[in-house]
């Protein structure tokens, strides 16, 4: 009997283990659909280079989700899936679309089915897909890169694998996220006593019915030393489909009196807004749709001291193609603390100058520019010991397509820090390395941007407007130096007149005018060009903060000579049969100490009856 009450133990153990691994060994998750309808859970596993997802859909008809290449169906690495209201078998394909049609059905079928239930309401899929399959020709890797996921489902199941229904336009859409980010688990959440809260947000604004706008407005933080650990985006209910993305940016500027004059506005179109708001362009905050922060432990952010900024820019992207009247509260709540952690973390910013010796001339399917900055140049202050950088924003505009950071430390260039190959304008978040980078005393850094200028007709700047260009890199560390700056580069003036065949006496303005009407740019020209921003030596300029004055450093840099150039090892192929294509680890080890558990009861309750036995033959004898 005690072994028949054990057993009944070990199986509401393993019951609840179960539901619990299920519930936790999801690092990451999603609504894709702005309905919340539709949410996708993921988790990366290392071991084996494979990604599993959780598909749960509001609907009892086929669901798909796809990886893209620009966010529509054609070339779209897809899987549909859907179990028969009649029999309960689940249908489920790797396909690929050649159009925008029914995508065919692969030969190769690399996503593998872990389990499907549905119940009267929505439907769950959970699948598993290697990073980097062996069919090259119509599966998409999974990189560390921007993903564009595409998404559908409908009503109701198909007669056949071929006659799938169609979906309505609400059932579809599509999401670009970074799949391989380092996760931000609550096991993070502060534990501080003492959090109270900013929310810097809108005020019952009236949404623009453009179908695209952005809106700006300033804050100013109350003069108080603080840490700010956690932060998190509000989105006013109903409007998930309207609020695009929000950015909170820091301001930087010689004189920080005149945003007082902007306090008391509800805020401003941002393509028409004050040249005082041009200063605002430090990104502190991304989100897309509702997201959380927590900050690593023992580090937070600092505000309300010497040498932070006191100014904050709220920036709001808003989508409304249908003309919506909506009124709007959304913004950033940001969780402080007074118990003040071990570090300090702020920001290295680095990358191009934003003014016309950046240029990228038109008709151009890639055009590079490179930015350097020395650390003997603008970050002197930096310990031998080295700054610890654990998180990076890069930051461009519309024409960008690839961004990294190189890393150069004497003669050997080190691992990039960060890159994106498939940088996206509308999605900028903050990044969690996957390891700490140490930046030291000696070391340079480099940021690349790569820019797809052929649907322009007239050469494009570097400049603060959206309509202009950047190539900038955020990388947060700690401890926070004294002494911060801007690290901005770009070619010599004099360079750039030679180039134009121009005179020294030429002025900016008249440079600017040249390069702006310039028609016919040639193959010489374009190498011209791209010689400057790439392979020409560069000016660099170090902007104090938080007065963002500007400090000429009179050497000029470029790229440093290196023994070996650093190349990222692209990871093998692999097949789904290559894959653990049972129960997760976590499930077999759950498993594997039940059974355990199991043996270890039936030896107890062998000793236990055979105890039994001696015991009746010695009151017999």
């Amino acid at each position: 009997m005690t072994y028949i009450w054990f057993n009944l133990i070990i199986l509401i153990i393993f019951c609840k283990s179960l539901q619990s691994i299920n519930q936790n060994i999801w690092t990451h998750n999603i609504w894709l659909d702005p309905y919340e309808k539709y949410s996708l859970k993921w988790t990366v596993n290392a071991d084996n280079q494979s990604i599993d997802f959780l598909c749960e859909v509001r609907t009892t008809g086929w669901i798909g989700l796809g990886l893209s290449p620009n966010g529509g169906m054609k070339s779209s690495d897809i899987i549909i899936a859907w179990i028969d209201d009649n029999t309960g078998i689940t249908h489920f394909h790797d396909r690929f679309a050649s159009g925008e049609s029914v995508p065919q059905i692969d030969e190769s079928q690399d996503w593998y089915l872990i389990s499907s239930k549905q119940n009267s309401t929505h439907t769950v899929i959970h699948f598993q897909r290697p990073l980097i399959t062996c069919d090259h020709n119509n599966d998409r890797d999974i990189t560390r890169d921007t993903t564009r996921l595409i998404y559908a489902y409908s009503d109701s199941d198909p007669q056949s694998d071929t006659d799938l229904k169609i979906h309505s336009s609400h059932q579809r859409g599509s999401k670009n996220i970074m799949l391989l980010t380092n996760s931000n688990k609550p096991n993070n959440r502060p534990q501080e006593t003492d959090l109270k809260s900013y929310i810097f947000n809108v005020n019952n604004l009236t949404v623009p019915i453009s179908e695209t706008s952005y809106w700006c407005k300033i804050f100013k933080l109350p003069a108080e030393h603080i840490h700010v650990v956690q932060y998190r985006s509000i989105i006013t209910p109903g409007n998930e489909p309207l609020v695009h993305h929000m950015s909170l940016m820091a301001c930087f500027h010689p004189n920080y009196q005149t945003f007082d004059q902007h306090l008391l506005s509800e805020g401003i179109d941002c393509t028409d807004m004050p040249v005082d708001y041009a200063h605002c362009f430090n990104p502190y905050l991304t989100a897309v749709g509702k997201d959380y922060y927590y900050a690593p432990k023992d580090i937070a952010f600092p505000f309300g001291d010497q040498l932070s900024t006191t100014y904050l820019m709220l920036n709001i992207h808003y989508d409304n193609p249908e003309g919506l009247t909506a009124i709007d509260s959304s913004g950033f709540e940001l969780l402080y603390t007074k118990q003040y952690r071990k570090y300090e973390a702020f920001e290295i910013s680095l990358g191009s100058v934003v003014d016309y010796r950046v240029f990228i001339p038109p008709h151009l399917p890639e055009f590079t520019v490179a930015a350097h900055c020395h650390t003997s140049m603008c970050f002197d202050e930096i310990p031998e010991s080295g700054l610890k950088v654990f998180g990076a924003l890069l930051h461009s505009h519309y024409l960008a397509r690839r961004i990294r950071v190189r890393h150069f430390r004497g003669n050997q260039e080190l691992p990039w820090i960060t890159f994106d190959d498939n940088f996206d304008y509308n999605l900028q978040p903050f990044r969690l390395l996957h390891q700490m980078v140490i930046i030291k005393p000696g070391d340079q850094l480099t940021v690349e941007c790569v820019f797809d200028s052929s649907y322009k007709n007239r050469t494009t700047f570097g400049g603060l407007a959206t309509t202009d260009e950047m190539c900038l890199a955020f990388l947060y560390y700690y401890p926070r130096m004294n002494k911060q700056n801007f690290c901005l580069s770009g070619p010599t003036r004099q360079s750039i007149k030679s180039m134009a065949n121009m005179s020294e006496s030429t002025s900016d303005s008249q440079v600017m005018e040249y390069l702006l009407n310039k028609q016919n740019w040639d193959v010489m020209d374009v190498n011209k060009s791209q010689h400057l921003m790439t392979g020409g030596k560069h000016n660099v300029e170090c902007h104090m903060i938080p007065t963002d004055t500007a400090k000429q450093i009179k050497e000029v840099i470029g790229y440093p000579n290196v023994e070996q150039i650093y190349r990222p090892i692209r990871s093998q192929c692999k097949a789904s049969n290559e894959l653990n294509n049972g129960l997760p680890v976590v499930y077999t080890i759950v498993l594997s100490i039940i059974v355990m558990l199991l043996i270890i009861g039936a030896l107890f309750a062998f000793y236990a009856y055979r105890n039994r036995l001696n015991q009746r033959k010695m009151r017999l004898i």
